[in-house]
């Protein structure tokens, strides 16, 4: 057997997130579609991580097995023309070691969240727009380092019992401004489940509502305050933009749109 992996980017507005479901479409299902008919045989692929409904990725690692070697440019076009689908592209093949885990292996991850301020018919979909809540970046800048360092995030992710261990080390949290857009760009070792949303949620409602930002201390060491701060902001401003292995030679391409 001879393992690859893939980068991927995608379109997540037609997804029901990345991982497989019974009754729903899904990226891996998509992909894993695509491959069976390029080995004639079930192929599983592990993704570095899982994005919900609606999240894009610009970057999103996945591994897998074949039974025979392809180069990894002749893998990546026939998966091209396997998927046939504008929604999912792959960007970028290796061959890597066969105990490779496009998982377990990744060190850090990196995430961008768009807010518009002005939402039009061709924004809608790949931006968030938060009408209730008057957005003032200086205000939102001034909460930011709070989240910086590592902590327990269990207040800002979506409880889930098959994972105990809910501390993370986040390394870089900005804010920029483009237009009518507020981009922010957060990076860490690792993220809980709805963690970027929740954070972006949180620190909307405080310059919406004018709070003192020393609530996110009160969060993060697990002082309850009230939840509806936590609003878990909309998937469609969301997207995975890198995430960083060992390995000098996988260095992926960043695609811009």
């Amino acid at each position: 057997m001879t393992r690859y992996l893939v980068q991927f980017a995608y379109n997540g507005r037609r997804f029901h997130g990345w991982q497989r479901q019974f009754n729903a479409l899904t990226v891996q299902e998509t992909i894993e579609n695509a491959l069976e008919k390029i080995a004639k045989t079930p192929i599983s692929i592990t993704g570095s991580g899982r994005t919900d409904t609606g999240v894009h990725a610009l970057c999103q690692f996945a591994h897998f097995d074949l039974p025979y070697d392809i180069p990894p440019e002749r893998l990546k076009m026939a998966l091209i023309t396997a998927i046939a689908s504008y929604d999912v592209r792959p960007i970028k093949v290796w061959q890597v070691s066969t105990d490779f885990h496009a998982r377990y292996w990744a060190y850090e991850r990196s995430y961008r969240y768009i807010i518009t301020r002005e939402r039009t018919p061709f924004n809608a979909e790949f931006k968030s727009y938060l009408p209730h809540l008057k957005l003032h970046p200086d205000r939102i800048r001034e909460a930011l380092p709070l989240f910086l360092g590592s902590h327990d995030f269990l207040s800002f992710s979506k409880p889930n019992p098959d994972v105990p261990n809910t501390v993370c080390d986040l390394k870089r949290l900005t804010l920029d401004e483009a237009g009518h857009d507020l981009i922010f760009h957060i990076t860490a070792d690792r993220f809980l489940h709805n963690m970027v949303r929740r954070i972006v949620g949180c620190v909307a409602s405080i310059s919406g509502h004018n709070l003192n930002p020393s609530i996110i201390t009160d969060f993060l060491e697990g002082r309850k305050g009230d939840q509806k701060i936590l609003f878990t902001a909309p998937p469609n401003g969301l997207y995975l933009i890198d995430v960083k292995y060992p390995d000098k030679d996988i260095v992926p391409d960043i695609i811009t749109f």
